[in-house]
């Protein structure tokens, strides 16, 4: 005799708080973090720049943990393995509020990041395919806000506990949520056997999704405070992509990959993933120098820079509302081209008014923040759209590996740019030598005391026009990305045509194009 289904099992709204439970404290984590990495340190006595490799680190565990997942959820049940996961990701949350040492939190803070990857994988896919079309807009409405949006919240939550110890209820909150959520699961999830599979583990996918994670993250960790003569840092970042090239590579080639890179490559997905990425890697640069300006230039305080930014959450929700309504036309397609453009429009904004004050700077980021709301998660739609069901799950994993790597690049990769042309401008104002401006301006950049001598009156100037350079280069990743769909669309003449609904409740792709490639 079948096991009764749980109270909540067909209930929409109980499924949809459940994987906003799961998630959203997590997503929010990051962002927070990374603007309370000088509290931290302080209260941890660690220097500021290894207190802000937090948020990079616990990016790359969170990467990696999307592809660790993908193989897991083919081989356990998973209503086990969303308990197990959750388990960890709040023990490892009560282990970071209450650390004690620097080691004791990183260490919380990686195994939460894996947990949280693992996580996003296991319950967002589900979420995504079983109410079938009627709540396609609903869902979109919803998890635009949140998957994005999260990133948005951080700063004005971390604002609100910048200050010693104060950080640690964050970390106090997600312990309480995670109850929250195990009770919730206890009445909503069902059992749900993994796929059937004769396939040995993918070894390969999981070591090279692995080894690209770290390198990326070694190298970009040092790239703020060293330059790209470094060994240290461009071989383990070039290490890192080659990495990721060898797992497309080696995957493309398999009959039953474990990750469907064949099959994202040659659907109208590869659109998606294109805005994604880019839309992740722009305006988490954009993000940065606003508020790299805002701390150094403006000379605020980080609760102060952190508040500047709200903003940002209400275009992320606008944005979300927006994506709703063309999520089931034939337009679906083009909105991360749409947010691309906005994403550009809003670093030409900030180069125009250069230095950005205080006023500007919360709607110069919102204005860059619907655009990321409708380039950011809306790939997830897309390729969702795209997949036969029993392989959505996976081409996500894949998606956010190269999402997730691309926006923890882009803010130390914002900071090495800003450092450079700062240093540029002290050495054409006369400050200094070359080799004295360049380490007093990474030092001032990342917030590391600053060398004897440094012309500290020079500074602000001299980073304001820094960043204003940096947007520059904003625009031209934006734009790169608008330029690339454009292309993919023109040469394989692809119709707009809204996705068939009929074969998306049937579990199958409901974004029918020939193949692109």
């Amino acid at each position: 005799m079948a096991a009764p289904k749980p109270a909540l099992a067909q209930s929409y709204a109980a499924n949809v708080v459940l994987v906003i439970l799961t998630l959203f404290p997590g997503l929010i984590n990051t962002s927070a973090i990374s603007l309370d990495a000088s509290v931290i340190g302080s209260d941890l006595h660690v220097a500021p720049a290894l207190a802000a490799t937090l948020p990079l680190l616990s990016d790359a565990a969170l990467a990696f943990g999307c592809v660790l997942a993908a193989e897991l959820g083919r081989r356990v049940e998973a209503r086990l393995l969303f308990y197990v996961l959750l388990a960890v990701s709040l023990i490892s949350a009560l282990a970071s509020a209450t650390a004690t040492t620097f080691g004791v939190l990183l260490a919380a803070h990686v195994v939460h990041g894996l947990m949280s990857g693992m996580l996003f994988v296991v319950v967002l896919p589900p979420l995504l395919t079983t109410f079938g079309s009627r709540k396609l807009s609903a869902t979109a409405s919803v998890m635009v806000p949140v998957l994005f949006g999260a990133s948005t919240l951080g700063p004005p939550l971390g604002a609100l506990v910048a200050v010693s110890s104060l950080w640690r209820v964050l970390f106090a909150a997600e312990v309480g949520v995670a109850l929250i959520a195990v009770l919730l699961a206890a009445f909503t999830l069902q059992k749900r056997e993994p796929q059937a599979t004769d396939d040995p583990p993918d070894w390969a996918a999981l070591l090279l999704a692995a080894l690209g994670s770290a390198g990326v993250y070694i190298g970009t960790g040092r790239l703020a405070n060293s330059d790209l003569h470094d060994p240290l840092t461009v071989g383990p970042i070039l290490a890192g992509v080659a990495a990721y090239a060898a797992l497309i590579a080696i995957e493309a080639a398999k009959k039953q990959p474990l990750v469907p890179v064949r099959k994202l490559a040659t659907s109208v997905a590869i659109i998606g993933t294109i805005a994604t990425v880019m839309g992740s890697v722009s305006f988490s640069a954009l993000n940065g120098g606003l508020t790299l300006g805002l701390l150094r230039a403006q000379g605020l305080a980080p609760h102060e820079a952190g508040l500047t930014l709200w903003p940002e959450s209400v275009a992320a929700l606008a944005s979300g509302l927006v994506f709703a309504r063309l999520v089931t036309t034939r337009w679906v397609v083009l909105t991360g081209a749409a947010g691309l453009v906005f994403i550009a429009a809003a670093a030409v904004v900030a180069r125009a008014l250069a230095p950005v004050s205080v006023h500007d700077a919360g709607w110069i980021g919102a204005l860059g923040a619907f655009g990321a709301g409708l380039s950011v998660s809306p790939g997830l739609f897309v390729v969702t759209l795209s997949f036969e069901r029993a392989l959505v799950g996976r081409a996500i994993a894949l998606l956010n590996l190269f999402r997730l790597t691309g926006g923890f690049i882009a803010v130390p990769g914002v900071q090495y740019a800003i450092g450079s042309q700062t240093a540029q401008h002290l050495a054409a104002a006369g400050a200094g030598s070359a080799v004295a401006v360049e380490a007093a301006a990474r030092a001032y950049v990342t917030g590391n005391p600053l060398p004897a001598g440094a012309p500290r009156g020079a500074l602000p100037h001299a980073l304001s026009l820094g960043v204003a350079d940096a947007d520059m280069l904003i625009v031209v990743i934006a734009a790169l990305g608008l330029a690339v769909i454009v292309a993919v669309l023109l040469a394989t003449h692809v119709t707009l045509r809204a996705p068939d609904l009929e074969r998306f409740d049937r579990g199958e792709p409901a974004l029918i194009t020939p193949e692109l490639v």
